[in-house]
């Protein structure tokens, strides 16, 4: 459903069916959105987001490129590596900004920057014996600025940084992202989004709600619609986000 069915029907359920009234449904449905978008995590737009490395990469040893608005999370990444008669793609790592330095969860076979019986060593082709007592690690450098292939990839903030850099071989592949993000505002009429697309009923019961509640004063009203949506979602919901979505009708009652 695009937004002017959605609103369509609000204005039916509200039995106020009158064009002045446009503006505010608007601003429900999209108050309605923002609600579910931020508390059901399972619930979410998708986005396939790519970058393709250049020179200027390389001459700038850029390593974080800014990402979409309203990114909720990073599901997948992967290298495109475009040079063959078939498109290859190599899955990233994907870890947390606070473990970026942490080269050796990669590579499993010891870090760039290690301690041996001799003192320290920041080689960054040396690879361990599969017995070796630094296996693991034993490091006391988590990493060193590399170029080449990417194999992690961390946000922060709203960019993406890969490890290690693009090199002048990877000019012309791509990094590929596959990005959940918060389900976009319906700003025209003709606008849908995961919710308007799989749970639109949901998000009308929200929307009329929140006229209920905002609008045309009648609590009763508000709280048995926000009730039903809620029930609507729990399929989808966990028990601690049903919890949230309930809560909204406890925040109007106690107005």
């Amino acid at each position: 459903m695009t937004r002017a069915e959605i609103r369509t029907v609000v204005k039916d359920l509200i039995t106020h069916n009158v064009s002045g009234i446009d503006a505010s449904v608007n601003t429900a449905i999209s108050t309605a959105v923002e609600f579910i978008t931020h508390n059901v995590s399972a619930i979410y737009d998708e986005d396939i987001w790519t970058h393709q490395f250049d020179a200027a990469d390389v001459s700038n040893a850029y390593d974080n490129w800014q990402l979409p608005s309203r990114i909720q999370y990073i599901r997948k990444a992967a290298y495109r590596d475009v040079t063959g008669v078939e498109d290859t793609y190599t899955p990233l790592a994907i870890v947390s900004p606070d473990d970026r330095y942490n080269y050796n969860d990669v590579d499993g076979r010891g870090r760039p920057g290690f301690v041996n019986m001799g003192g320290e060593d920041f080689s960054g082709s040396i690879r361990f014996g599969a017995f070796s007592p630094y296996m693991n690690g034993g490091s006391m450098v988590g990493r060193s600025d590399q170029t080449g292939k990417p194999r992690l990839c961390y946000r922060l903030q709203n960019n993406v940084f890969i490890h290690p850099r693009p090199s002048s071989n990877e000019v012309g592949n791509y990094l590929e992202l596959f990005l959940a993000k918060y389900c976009d505002l319906l700003t025209e009429d003709g606008d849908t989004n995961t919710i308007t697309e799989n749970y639109p009923y949901c998000l009308i019961h929200y929307a009329v709600g929140i006229m209920w509640a905002t609008k045309l004063n009648n609590l009763p009203r508000a709280q048995a619609s926000i009730q039903l949506a809620a029930s609507m979602l729990q399929a989808v919901a966990t028990k601690q986000e049903v919890s949230k979505l309930i809560n909204l009708q406890m925040i109007i009652g106690g107005k």
